[in-house]
């Protein structure tokens, strides 16, 4: 059956471990086993030169895979799959953690992030396969001091203060497959990139009150087939909150 054929194709084809399909006794459940998933964490290599100027450093790596599958029962009772679909997902793929102590008489940390992911969706009544694909990069940095001297009205507090940065860009694209008219490149389909950069400055002046300015900017370009038009959009303000009890 062509159906039952193009499903069979598409799971040992994105099978991690295509070969226990070849094992008689697994071959029939081959595609139940679950994928492998993985993490780890590599704290404390600020003990290493290379990253000795840091008081903590960490790095994390995570994979993730998941298949599932939607199906239903005909009337003469025979099982037929309606979707399939796999996900593959390195969250993140690399991650970076640094702390600091006593930069510029306060505390400092920075992080970045780099992670992709990928959807394979198999229509069966379409016979169409359809690949979504993210890619996500973030970076964060925040620097706090307490004590902080801020001459006002002719009296100089010593108040808190954070200063922080951040920078997220986001890749979105789909491609479709079409296997009765198989082409390697596909037929793209929608896609975008999303670019937000947020300052931010907040200023505690007590329990009660508290200051922050900010900015933020956010763009979006269009990819592949998209029809949305690019656009930027600015944001700034300050919110001053009064605690009143």
């Amino acid at each position: 059956k062509p159906a039952q054929n193009l499903s069979e194709a598409f799971v040992s084809g994105f099978e991690t471990f295509s070969f226990l399909s070849k094992i008689p006794l697994l071959k029939d459940f081959a595609k139940y086993i679950p994928r492998p998933n993985w993490s780890f964490t590599w704290s404390g290599l600020e003990r290493y030169a290379l990253f000795s100027f840091a008081k903590r450093v960490q790095i994390t790596h995570a994979y993730i895979s998941n298949y599932s599958e939607g199906w239903k029962i005909n009337p003469d009772g025979v099982q037929e799959t309606q979707t399939q679909r796999v996900d593959y997902a390195f969250a993140p793929l690399v991650g970076l953690t640094m702390n600091f102590d006593q930069f510029l008489g306060g505390t400092f940390q920075g992080s970045a992030r780099f992670s992709t992911k990928s959807i394979f969706s198999l229509g069966i009544s379409t016979k169409n396969i359809t690949e979504q694909y993210n890619k996500d990069i973030s970076i964060s940095a925040s620097y706090m001091k307490s004590g902080f001297e801020l001459p006002l009205f002719g009296i100089s507090l010593k108040n808190d203060i954070e200063v922080s940065f951040s920078y997220t860009s986001g890749k979105t694209s789909s491609v479709i497959y079409d296997m009765e008219k198989f082409k390697e490149s596909g037929t793209p389909q929608e896609g975008k990139t999303n670019t937000t950069i947020e300052p931010k400055i907040r200023y505690v002046m007590s329990q009660r009150v508290s200051l922050t300015i900010f900015y933020r900017r956010t763009s979006i370009e269009p990819e592949g087939a998209s029809r949305i038009p690019p656009t930027t959009t600015n944001e700034a303000g300050v919110d001053v909150r009064i605690t009143i009890q």
